[in-house]
């Protein structure tokens, strides 16, 4: 089972990057772009779209 890793930054490349590389070492990524939205995707409420 892959383990999961929430990236948190306001920028959209940045965050895109940062998922390429984690996903290439096997890690299941989700991205949010401040922290109130990482709240959020921790609970279950909403998943940001890239």
């Amino acid at each position: 089972m892959k383990k999961s890793i929430l990236t948190v930054d306001d920028s959209r490349s940045f965050r895109q990057m940062v998922t390429l590389n984690l996903e290439s070492a096997g890690y299941r990524v989700t991205g949010a772009v401040a922290a109130p939205a990482a709240s959020s995707l921790e609970k279950g409420e909403s998943r940001e779209q890239f």
